[in-house]
């Protein structure tokens, strides 16, 4: 699905990446990309929206799931390796949750995580009232070509 998209798997022709954040218990999600050279930016978006509604009304493989909480307990543990994180994290979860010690408890609330509970999550979030989609495309220049960066 969004796996195969973002990094793991097949291309719609563009280069990609995506995040996650939360601010004041909100949380968002972002995806972006590159797209390669003849590959009209429409396909790529399309293809996104596919994969994110597709979430919505199917199961995330059990790969698909082990492979992502493996990334996600890497990611967690060395950052906890971390000073910086390791002092900034409890007042992040102070500041955003009220709990501090939430930084003892996050990493198995990630790992319980279940398929069915992507897949809801998915479906509420990943609507198509709730997105806003911003394209940047390079200036052209006399000779119809993009310009190069300055």
């Amino acid at each position: 699905y969004a796996a195969g998209w973002f990094g793991m798997g097949g291309s719609p022709g563009a280069s990609r990446c995506s995040g996650t954040g939360s601010s004041a218990g909100r949380h968002w999600w972002a995806g972006w990309g590159t797209v390669r050279a003849g590959v009209p930016s429409e396909r790529v978006e399309a293809t996104v929206h596919e994969e994110l509604a597709r979430m919505g009304r199917q199961l995330v493989s059990d790969d698909e799931l082990s492979r992502a909480k493996a990334l996600i307990e890497a990611e967690e543990l060395a950052a906890l390796q971390r000073v910086d994180e390791r002092a900034d994290r409890p007042a992040m979860f102070a500041t955003l949750f009220g709990d501090p010690d939430l930084i003892n408890r996050i990493l198995p609330r990630y790992l319980a995580v279940t398929a069915e509970r992507v897949r809801n999550a998915a479906d509420a979030v990943f609507r198509q009232d709730n997105r806003v989609v911003l394209t940047y495309l390079p200036a052209e220049n006399a000779t119809g070509h993009p310009s190069a960066a300055v």
